[in-house]
């Protein structure tokens, strides 16, 4: 019991701010808005994630984020901007699926996480798209010929 006493006293000098006030660090929030999980995008092309970040204890500027790709590892650290707005802006992400996750950390090294998934693949070649266009067009010409033919 008096380790347990001890202990506890220890905590709570920790927590207690300047006043005496015992103060419990919350972790920030984060909210990736875009894009949405499971979104599609082409290899070079160049993506937009925005998010909002949040600390009840502190002003927003004063967070530290770190953007990261499970693939491709850390795509930017930096603050958000004064309303917790932060984005990162890219084109070099590698092929295949990603776990994008931003990482808000505090003064008091609380920190809060979201994450997203997306996958990029490889851009389509133009050629093959041309062909499979002017294929379509043709299968559809001869559709209505044959609609035309039987009236």
């Amino acid at each position: 019991m008096r380790l347990y006493s001890i202990i506890l006293f220890f905590f709570t000098i920790a927590c207690q701010d300047p006043d005496g006030d015992i103060k419990v660090n919350t972790s920030p929030t984060v909210v990736i808005s875009s894009p949405e999980t499971m979104s599609v995008f082409y290899q070079n092309e160049e993506i937009t994630f925005t998010a909002v970040v949040a600390d009840d204890q502190q002003s927003a500027e004063t967070i530290s984020l770190i953007w990261n790709s499970d693939s491709d590892g850390i795509l930017l650290e930096g603050n958000p901007d004064e309303n917790g707005k932060s984005e990162l802006i890219i084109d070099t992400l590698s092929e295949g699926i990603h776990v994008i996750s931003l990482t808000a950390i505090d003064e008091r090294n609380a920190s809060g996480r979201n994450w997203i998934q997306i996958e990029i693949d490889e851009p389509p070649d133009v050629e093959e798209e041309q062909e499979e266009e002017e294929q379509e067009e043709e299968e559809q010409e001869e559709e209505e010929q044959e609609e035309e033919e039987q009236e």
